[in-house]
């Protein structure tokens, strides 16, 4: 029964983030599209771990949802390198509120999204915008609510490590070059869903290499 619940919601995701994006072509004036196939089968893939990973449970629940509203800011910075404030801002409210009812720590989400709000905030100030747009700020303040200190910690880290590795690999086979601008929001997304996941081994995993 769960399996189909997660069907149901894929497919109705899809729908929506087909619509989305048509949206924000049409408002940009940038001719762009998604496969329908993807767009189901990316909430479908996330979905289906989640629920291997947690089960059917509270802890599904608030990842599910994290999850589904990550994946159309995933999909916009990669289509568009666009991170609407019309997609985190809402996003930050809705899950500040599943985390007040599920009595989470709130003085641990707000100093997770001061430290990588502000992170990204200092190198978009110390580069004029040239290392980050400003809706990586807001992203990453809404990483820090999501997912709390040490699972941001994790995130920031697999973020930055993946995404210059894949970087260093499209200019090594010229799809990119130097100067090129890479979607940030892309590896940002993708990190916060593994660490959400596996935040807690790998955080343990580290503290146990170095002997705590």
């Amino acid at each position: 029964m769960p399996f189909f619940i997660i069907i149901g919601l894929s497919i109705f995701a899809g729908f929506l983030y087909s619509k989305l994006i048509n949206k924000i072509s049409i408002l940009i004036e940038e001719k762009k599209s998604a496969n329908l196939t993807t767009l189901v089968a990316l909430p479908l893939l996330c979905l289906s771990a989640l629920y291997l990973a947690f089960g059917f449970s509270q802890q599904f629940a608030f990842a599910a949802t994290l999850t589904l509203l990550l994946i159309p800011i995933f999909l916009t910075d990669a289509l568009f390198y666009l991170i609407p404030d019309v997609l985190t801002i809402p996003t930050i409210g809705a899950i500040l509120v599943f985390q007040i009812v599920r009595g989470a720590d709130l003085k641990n989400l707000a100093i997770a999204a001061l430290i990588a709000g502000g992170f990204f905030l200092l190198q978009y100030i110390t580069s004029s915008g040239r290392w980050i747009g400003s809706g990586d700020i807001r992203l990453g303040i809404l990483m820090g609510v999501s997912l709390g200190i040490a699972k941001t910690l994790v995130a920031l880290f697999i973020a930055y490590v993946g995404g210059a590795l894949i970087a260093l690999l499209l200019i090594a086979f010229k799809q990119k070059e130097l100067s090129s601008k890479i979607p940030f929001g892309v590896f940002l997304t993708v990190a916060a869903f593994v660490s959400l996941v596996f935040g807690d081994q790998i955080s343990n995993t580290y503290l146990r290499f170095l002997g705590y």
